[in-house]
């Protein structure tokens, strides 16, 4: 017959009890988001978590004091003993529970895809195009005249009937319309004026000659990039072929090549072939994709290894020692046994891991406009291609946009900035108002660049390659321009970013570290802000924590939104908000560039 002492000296056991101590109304989480999971309806007291040497000194007690007990005296410690050791281990870490909630939440909590539009596209672009019916107020106005007509003379009152609150609905499409016509007259006579300045020669387009310089170098080590990225499913084949554990090797390798990944190529494009600033901050951003894919991945399969590994384990365990184990260790093996497979059941509903790491499986991620892998994602059962061709006439349009603004709105002023930077400035006044004075001629184009980059990106280049993957979430992408507060902003301007940093570094640093929400943040933001500043040494080749700082006043910023006189005063905490996106983001180039 079995020994069940031996459930008191097994890691494994340990580890899943931890994992499977659930609380009062509590259920463990699952990395399926807000799903839940069957069979887990126990309703045990949990006390605070205990520290890991508590645990440990416990383990020592119970070791002490089976040893000093008579053989025939031991099945009756056991019981008892085994009561006060899953008492102790219920303490010591719940992170498969949050309390008050009856349903399985994920791990990574929030990031989920479903099928949805852009905001552009749902509010204006659609419905111009398919549903577009000319002015709306109009007709909104006559049925109000008419209403009024309708009325006896004894029921009318000039007074009463007006009701400043009743709302007149538009569809501003057609602002949509001028915006981009404005646009595009602008940059037609910004075009006109320097082809007559230049006698109609475009060979000299210091934007264009900067951007297709060494242009075939670029492809080649952008592929290079794209091919290594596959180590990441060489890991978790090998970890499929039992070569290789995840949790003590395949973590540690997956880990360490990541940072050479990116140190190597950026070390390639920097030092060895030497690139102009665009080339260097594309690799940057590219690179920063490869890598948080291959991170994604490899985790996403990992965090199911670690799954499947207990599920086996608590299979074995059931099976040897359900009929001599106290009710408390059969409860946690069968509380591990059934979040298990229902973990590993409702990742796909098509593919069942790990069939799910093959190269064409990574391929599809890679071209997905996603950083956070999952098995399977919503898609639509075509390609529109007529959406595609209008998708892609916004890039090449946007893109056009963005050279002509440079060229002329940028340029001059960024090759003047270069020039004085290499005499001595004269006194503190002086320098200080040409400072201010160049800050104020560069605002205008970094204005029309930050809003045409946002574009070029958020809406048309991955709208387009959702369209051609059929990749139906296309919540790239919040109102951003309506936030408040840096702490919304950081949230809805960039979707995928904040999706990945959302999984991948609050929760899972809240998860690995046992930490609280707000050291959380603070990581998060440390990581985005060591990030962003890193950007700003690939452009400039050289370091000033001008762009680290700003992004960490973010915090204390929020913190200042919900106090007098901002606190209820959405309206001016907007435009301080959109006058820091602008002004801020202009301030910080001009620094970088004279300083």
């Amino acid at each position: 017959m079995p020994d069940p002492n031996e459930l008191l000296e097994d890691e494994e056991f340990i580890r899943i009890q931890k994992l499977n101590s659930i609380g009062a109304n509590e259920k463990r989480r699952s990395i399926v988001y807000d799903k839940p999971v069957p069979g887990l309806d126990l309703e045990d007291t949990i006390e605070p978590d205990s520290s890991t040497e508590e645990q440990v000194q416990f383990t020592e007690d119970i070791t002490n004091i089976l040893s000093n007990h008579e053989e025939k005296d031991k099945d009756a410690v056991h019981d008892e003993v085994l009561k006060r050791y899953l008492k102790k281990l219920n303490k010591t870490e719940k992170s498969r529970y949050k309390k008050g909630r009856t349903s399985g939440i994920s791990f990574f909590a929030d990031v989920g895809f479903d099928s949805r539009p852009t905001i552009f596209d749902s509010v204006l672009v659609n419905p111009f195009i398919t549903s577009f019916q000319g002015p709306v107020v109009e007709k909104q106005m006559k049925d109000m005249d008419k209403m009024n007509k309708d009325k006896p003379a004894s029921e009318k009152n000039p007074v009463t009937d007006f009701n400043p609150k009743e709302k007149l609905n538009s569809d501003f499409s057609g602002i949509y319309v001028i915006m981009w016509m404005t646009f595009g007259w602008t940059a037609m006579r910004g075009i006109v004026d320097y082809l007559v300045l230049h006698k109609g020669d475009i060979t000299n387009i210091a934007v264009i000659n900067v951007m297709t310089e060494k242009l075939s170098l670029v492809f080649y080590i952008d592929m290079a990039m794209w091919f290594t990225s596959y180590f990441a499913v060489l890991i978790q084949k090998l970890v499929r072929w039992n070569i290789i554990p995840w949790e003590s090797t395949g973590r540690l390798i997956t880990i360490v090549y990541e940072f050479v990944f990116f140190f190597f190529y950026h070390f390639l494009v920097i030092h060895y072939y030497k690139l102009n600033w665009i080339s260097r901050i594309f690799f940057f951003l590219h690179s920063m994709v490869y890598m948080m894919k291959m991170h994604s991945f490899a985790f996403y399969n990992g965090y199911l290894w670690n799954i499947t590994e207990e599920l086996k384990f608590s299979k074995a365990g059931l099976a040897k020692y359900k009929e001599v184990s106290p009710p408390d260790v059969i409860a946690t093996l069968e509380r591990s046994q059934t979040f298990c497979e229902y973990e590993l059941s409702t990742q796909s509903a098509s593919v069942k891991f790990p069939d799910n790491i093959t190269v064409g499986n990574y391929t599809m991620f890679c071209l997905f406009p996603t950083l956070v892998y999952q098995i399977e994602y919503p898609r639509n059962k075509s390609i529109r291609w007529g959406y595609v061709f209008e998708k892609f006439c916004a890039i090449v349009g946007t893109l056009c946009l963005m050279i002509v603004t440079a060229q002329l709105y940028l340029y001059p002023y960024v090759k003047r900035i270069m020039e004085l930077t290499k005499e001595p400035w004269p006194d503190m006044w002086t320098s200080t108002i040409q400072w201010f004075y160049l800050l104020v001629d560069l605002l205008p184009g970094f204005a029309v660049i930050f809003m045409l980059t946002f574009y070029f990106i958020w809406d048309a280049l991955l709208n387009c390659v959702a369209e051609l993957t059929r990749f139906s979430d296309r919540y790239f992408y919040g109102d951003w321009w309506n936030c408040v507060t840096f702490a919304e902003w950081s949230r809805i301007w960039n979707v995928p970013v904040h999706k990945f940093l959302l999984r991948h570094v609050f929760h899972s640093s809240m998860n690995h570290f046992k930490i609280s929400s707000a050291a959380a943040t603070w990581i998060t933001f440390g990581l985005s802000s060591m990030l962003h500043e890193m950007s700003m040494y690939i452009i400039f080749l050289k370091f000033r924590p001008y762009m680290f700082l700003f992004q960490m006043t973010q915090i204390p910023t929020a913190y200042f939104s919900e106090r007098p006189p901002f606190k209820n005063n959405e309206s001016l905490c907007n435009v301080l908000f959109i006058f820091a996106i602008f002004f801020g983001t202009t301030t910080l180039m001009c620094l970088y560039l004279v300083y």
